[in-house]
Parts: structure tokens; sequence; C-alpha cells
């Protein structure tokens, strides 16, 4: 378990492909933050305009860290947690969990991401937007 949980949000199924892992035979470090994005992209999709690209504003990852439990090695599909913190004027953070779903009592691993909304003109933070920040916890 996560250290900050925050509010869970959301979860999402992954299989582990062949192609995840790497020579020695587990899923490559750099592949779980494919698993956070996927996830919290899954989770943006059900929250945000459908169209991102059209917007002026938008977000942009300026941390990430995981933290490795135990490597997944194939086959296995992964169970992805997706937590939100509460927001601050133009930021929040989300914090993850992957569970082997076949067995649950098993973490692979943990981490974040802080989020931070982006005016993609100025390249400078805006406020979050109400369609953002109505999905996070109050502080």
């Amino acid at each position: 378990m996560i250290n900050n949980p925050g509010k869970f949000v959301h979860a999402l199924e992954i299989p582990v492909r062949w192609h995840d892992m790497d020579a020695y035979g587990h899923v490559n470090n750099s592949t779980y933050f494919t698993y956070f994005e996927s996830t919290r992209i899954d989770w943006w999709m059900t929250i945000i305009p459908q169209d991102m690209t059209l917007l002026e504003n938008g977000p942009v990852i300026v941390n990430a860290q995981c933290t490795f439990q135990k490597a997944v090695q194939y086959p296995e599909t992964l169970l992805v947690k997706l937590h939100v913190g509460p927001p601050g004027r133009s930021s929040y953070e989300c914090f993850y969990e992957i569970y082997s779903k076949q067995q649950p009592d098993i973490l692979y691993a943990t981490g974040s991401t802080k989020i931070v909304w982006v005016d993609r003109k100025l390249g400078q933070s805006t406020p979050l937007p109400d369609y953002i920040r109505k999905h996070l916890p109050e502080k």
C-alpha cells in the first residue's frame, strides 16, 4: 500500500506483453511508467473533453517516481490502481499501485506522478479546470 493513497478513482487491468520483458526475463523498469500512463489516460478519458489536442490548456508530468517491490514476469495480468491527491492551484498528484490480478496479495510496485496544468501557448502553469478539480479530494 502506498503511503499517501489519496482518493481512489480508477483501476485498469493490463496484460503483460512479451514485448514488455527485458533481457533479464522480467518487465523492464521503464515499462512501469507506461502502465501508470495507461491507467491515468484511461481515467482521464472518462472525465475530460474527448479531444484534448483542441484545448488551449492541458496536463504536463513534472515528476514521476516508482518503487519496485517485486519483478513482474510474463505471463501476468496486472491490476493498476490509481488514487489522486488534493488539488493545488494548478497541480495534483497521482498515486499508483500495481498488483497481480490473479494473486491480489502480490504488490509489484508503487509510484506517483505530479501533474501540472499548463497554458500551451504561454508554456506556464494555469489553474486546474473544474472538470478535473471536481474529481479530486478536498484538502
